[in-house]
């Protein structure tokens, strides 16, 4: 796995030109780096994390969050497996603590009881999460991370602990903590920095919030009584879709769904009619959230999380980590199966996308059935995520950081592509007006099309359906402004003076 740098510039990262020429001292870090990520040791990582050299700083703010968990029991016992307490028996041992805020306190204990049963950090019992699997020490350490991560961020962001996080995060806590040395808080510390960068910093959690796991403001008590604090209302709900309409867990979707469409064949769109098109792309939107946080093995597990994590500590742009996620799902060869191929794959099944099949009974249902079958398919199942193909990845960082001019301002693609997503491509519930909603309700009632307006009102909004581009951009990776079949000129000119018989 060699380390995305120019060879020939080494100050260069890939052909983005990132030139750190101005910081000679991290200038010569960068370029003195091995050429394999796979033989870079502690010190390199370290000095790719703290480019300011500031480890010192961060550790002692880190020990500061440990030691007050330390003090409220609410990490795991190395040396030990502690009894397995439920949600309340946690909730009440942090009310007669007085040191945490409520809603504080009503989070962590949700996010403790949740993580030690989806990997046993604490009782050592639940074997759910396989890059933790029969390793105790991981398990724990894994365990006590996560919870100094949500001890941070929950007042901060409202950020707490959802079960997928476990999935995605699990193959950077395998493939990084055997990396670093020193002792068990030193070794905390330093893969939590790695998942701050990669998970929190960068805002990746909240698109990646397939779960929809934020706490209700309703479901906050505190000694029996409803906490109505500053931060509940100031911090949560950090979106609504009745008001927000597109929020950002549902726009990563979308551009999955969008870049799945128009690289991949879907030539057999054309037997959709405009209606089953629109339950379609609405549809799956829900099910590309499911298969989300489906990395099972934990994103780039096989260790290609070196790589991308190696390239995103030198570039630092946030891009090239929405690139890998889109990458994972787009891939030709190893990502999801193309809409023609799993048009002819699901057939005879109760997934089927076919109106003609004899088992089709509508597009919503089929969308429905899209995430539990297409993971079973050439064992995705077993390999989604689990490697990176870093090149891949270039290819959309490429695309979607390139420079251009949009609205007098000159901007990346990927910002100009979410405003037409945000402006041209969906509209809010809160925004239809009745004579809208009237005819989504209709076509709801229409045959093979299900109910539409039910999965807009889930949603918060109404996407429209993508353009289905050319079968000869297959593969191409190539967006195109606007898709559809082109027409091909005619080459012969027609004779209109009159023929003699």
């Amino acid at each position: 796995m060699s380390f995305n740098r120019n060879s020939n510039k080494p100050r260069t990262f890939n052909t983005m030109h990132i030139d750190t020429s101005n910081w000679p001292e991290q200038h010569r870090f960068i370029a003195n780096l091995p050429n394999l990520v796979t033989d870079f040791n502690e010190r390199h990582w370290l000095g790719l994390m703290f480019p300011s050299r500031d480890y010192q700083r961060h550790f002692d703010d880190f020990l500061a969050i440990r030691r007050k968990l330390a003090r409220l029991d609410l990490l795991a016992d190395y040396n030990r497996n502690k009894a397995n307490l439920s949600e309340l028996q946690v909730k009440n041992r942090l009310q007669n603590s007085n040191e945490i805020n409520p809603f504080a306190g009503a989070s962590l204990a949700k996010a403790y009881n949740q993580m030690d049963l989806d990997f046993g950090g604490v009782s050592g019992i639940a074997q759910r999460v396989p890059p933790l699997r029969n390793n105790p020490q991981l398990s724990k350490a894994f365990f006590n991370i996560m919870m100094c991560i949500n001890a941070e961020t929950i007042v901060k962001h409202g950020y707490t602990y959802s079960q997928s996080d476990s999935n995605i995060l699990g193959g950077l806590m395998a493939q990084f903590y055997p990396v670093f040395s020193g002792s068990n808080e030193e070794k905390e510390f330093k893969v939590y920095t790695l998942i701050k960068k990669f998970w929190i910093d960068s805002s990746l959690y909240i698109f990646m919030d397939v779960l929809g796991d934020y706490p209700d403001v309703t479901s906050v008590t505190w000694n029996g009584q409803p906490f109505v604090g500053n931060i509940v209302r100031s911090r949560l709900p950090r979106y609504n879709k009745d008001r927000d309409g597109l929020t950002p867990p549902l726009l990563l979707p979308i551009l999955i769904l969008y870049t799945w469409l128009l690289n991949l064949p879907s030539e057999n769109m054309r037997f959709y009619n405009s209606n089953m098109k629109k339950a379609f792309a609405n549809g799956m939107l829900t099910s590309i959230r499911a298969l989300m946080g489906n990395f099972i093995n934990g994103l780039g597990g096989d260790g290609s999380i070196k790589l991308l994590m190696a390239n995103y500590l030198v570039n630092q742009d946030y891009l090239y980590l929405f690139s890998a996620i889109l990458s994972i799902f787009t891939h030709p060869q190893n990502g999801l199966p193309s809409f023609d191929q799993y048009w002819t794959n699901s057939a005879n099944t109760p997934a089927t996308l076919d109106p003609n099949d004899q088992d089709f009974t509508s597009v919503t249902d089929s969308c429905a059935i899209f995430p539990p079958t297409v993971m079973n398919m050439n064992n995705l199942r077993n390999y989604l995520g689990l490697s990176i193909d870093i090149n891949h990845v270039d290819k959309v960082y490429k695309f979607l950081s390139k420079q251009k001019m949009y609205k007098k301002k000159k901007t990346s693609k990927f910002i100009s592509w979410i405003d037409k997503i945000k402006t041209d491509k969906t509209k809010s519930v809160s925004n239809m007006t009745p004579q809208e909603i009237q005819k989504f309700q209709t076509i709801s009632a229409a045959q093979g099309v299900g109910n539409l307006w039910n999965v807009i009102q889930g949603n918060g909004f109404y996407l429209k359906p993508p353009r289905i581009g050319p079968k000869k951009f297959a593969n191409s990776f190539v967006w195109k402004q606007r898709g559809g079949r082109k027409t091909l000129k005619k080459t012969s000119k027609s004779n209109n003076k009159t023929r003699k018989l």
